[in-house]
């Protein structure tokens, strides 16, 4: 059904070949405006986790195969997109924790006690998510 739309009408972004981002990438650009530290995408090889790391490619790419939470302990900013309930229990004091998990979050409630910036499921990146939806919609006409 995706393939049947035109590119320049996918303002959800779906296609590889649409001019849109998908509104949660295009999200979490607008949040991490001029990211500063060490970014790791957990989920990185997922449909947003790839279209993250082209908008990040700086950023240090897991997924299911090499997750390793002790490794995330080093990141300062942690941006998860997996839908794997409380999957990320640890991280360093003043992380930016950006969390993309749906239906619940990926990071463990207790970790937004030690985060700089955190952005609960659901009420975090949602609304935002929304608005750049949007945007792409009004860009579009």
């Amino acid at each position: 059904i995706i393939s049947k739309i035109p590119p320049e009408k996918d303002v959800d972004g779906l296609r590889d070949d649409s001019p849109f981002l998908p509104a949660a990438v295009l999200a979490v650009k607008k949040i991490l405006t001029s990211p500063r530290g060490e970014v790791v995408i957990v989920g990185s090889r997922g449909f947003i986790g790839r279209k993250l790391m082209q908008v990040f490619p700086m950023a240090i790419g897991m997924d299911k195969e090499d997750f390793d939470p002790e490794k995330i302990k080093d990141f300062d900013i942690i941006i998860s997109a997996t839908g794997q309930e409380s999957l990320i229990k640890e991280i360093k004091e003043g992380t930016i924790c950006i969390d993309l998990g749906f239906p619940r979050g990926d990071f463990d409630p207790s970790t937004a006690l030690r985060a700089s910036f955190f952005t609960p499921v659901p009420g975090g990146i949602g609304p935002v998510t929304v608005a750049c939806l949007f945007e792409n919609l009004l860009s579009q006409s």
